[in-house]
C-alpha cells in the first residue's frame, strides 16, 4: 500500500469523522477543553484593547464560543456586561464559579451559535474569537449571520480567525494532506482533541466580504498573537483580525 494512499485514506477518515461528530460529541469534547483550561485561559490582548477601544461602559456584549468565559470577568472590571454563550456545560460551571468568586453577575446561555435565543438588535458587541477553528466550516456563515441580526446598530463585532501561518498548523497538515482541519491533540496549548479549523488569507477575504454588507470595516490586519515554548521551540500563533460596527 503506497503512502500517498494511506495518507489519503487518513484524511478521508478524519474530514468523516469531522462530518459526523454528532452535537453530544462536541459537547464532551467542549467539556474536557473547559476543564483543561480551568484557571489557565487569559484574555487575548487584542480583544481587550478593542474592547477598551470600543465598548462603553454599560455596553452589554455577546462572547460567542466563550469556553471558560475568560472576557467575562476581564471586560466588567471595565463596565461592560459579557453574556458568555456556549454548548458546553462544563464551560458553564467553570464560568459560574469565576463569577461568584469575582462578585460578577450577569447572564449566561448555553446555546448553539447559530440560532441564538435572542431578539434582533438585542447586544451592543459581539466577541467571536478563535471559535471558528472548532466550528464545522459551513456553519461559520450562519453564526456570522446570526451575530448581525442580534447586534444594534452600530454595534461593534471583534472577530479573530485563526491563520494557517501558525506553527501548529505546519505541524500538523503534512499528516492531513495540506486540510486546512487538523486535529491537535496538545496539553500545553490547551486545545483537546478536536478538530481544528485554519483559514488562509482566501478563506479571511470571503468572511470579510459577505460581512461588509452588512457592517463597516473599522480594522482588518494578520497579527502575531503569541509565541509559546515547544521543548526547545518557540512557536508562533497567527490571527486573522476583523473589527467591523454594524450599518
Amino acid at each position: 500500500m503506497s503512502n500517498s494512499f494511506v495518507r489519503k485514506l487518513k484524511q478521508e477518515t478524519f474530514q468523516e469523522e469531522v462530518r459526523e461528530l454528532s452535537a453530544h460529541q462536541l459537547r464532551e469534547k467542549f467539556d474536557e477543553i473547559a476543564e483543561m483550561r480551568r484557571g489557565r485561559d487569559a484574555p487575548h490582548h487584542t480583544v481587550l484593547e478593542a474592547a477598551k477601544k470600543y465598548f462603553k461602559k454599560g455596553a452589554k456584549v455577546l462572547d460567542l464560543g466563550a469556553g471558560t468565559g475568560k472576557y467575562v470577568v476581564a471586560l466588567a472590571e471595565k463596565g461592560v456586561e459579557v453574556t458568555p454563550v456556549d454548548i458546553s456545560r462544563k464551560a458553564h460551571e467553570v464560568i459560574k464559579e469565576e463569577k461568584l468568586e469575582k462578585g460578577v453577575k450577569g447572564e449566561q446561555m448555553m446555546a448553539d451559535i447559530t440560532k441564538l435565543p435572542y431578539r434582533d438588535g438585542s447586544f451592543d458587541g459581539a466577541i467571536f474569537f478563535g471559535t471558528a477553528s472548532f466550528m464545522k466550516r459551513g456553519e461559520i456563515e450562519e453564526a456570522l449571520s446570526e451575530i448581525q441580526r442580534v447586534l444594534k446598530p452600530k454595534g461593534i463585532l471583534i472577530a479573530g480567525f485563526p491563520s494557517t501561518a501558525s506553527d501548529i498548523y505546519e505541524l500538523n497538515r503534512s499528516f492531513r494532506d495540506n486540510s486546512k482541519t487538523v486535529r491537535v491533540w496538545d496539553k500545553q496549548l490547551m486545545m483537546g482533541d478536536v478538530p481544528l479549523n485554519f483559514f488562509d488569507r482566501g478563506d479571511f477575504e470571503g468572511y470579510v466580504k459577505n460581512i461588509e454588507k452588512n457592517f463597516k470595516i473599522i480594522e482588518k490586519k494578520h497579527e502575531i498573537s503569541s509565541l509559546f515554548l515547544e521543548g526547545a521551540q518557540y512557536m508562533s500563533h497567527w490571527n486573522w483580525i476583523l473589527i467591523a460596527e454594524k450599518l
